[in-house]
């Protein structure tokens, strides 16, 4: 899937929000993306709380995390 070749809109275009009309499974994770929260030490992607057996990435970032602790 390459969304970032297509010249379809899929979001709603608002000057203050960001609009999702329905729900498209094919763009999951595009819509993930979009719904991120992040601030400069922690992102969250913007994915289903409940279970949802479609294609999803889940992820929660933190930076410079790696240079903190050992990893075993």
């Amino acid at each position: 899937m390459h969304l970032f070749k297509t010249s379809e809109k899929y979001f709603k275009v608002d000057p203050w929000l960001v609009v999702e009309e329905g729900f498209d499974p094919a763009k999951a994770r595009l819509a993930e993306s979009i719904f991120s929260v992040a601030n400069e030490f922690m992102c969250v992607r913007g994915y289903f709380e409940e279970s949802y057996s479609g294609d999803h990435l889940l992820g929660s970032y933190f930076s410079q995390l790696y240079d903190m602790m050992d990893i075993k």
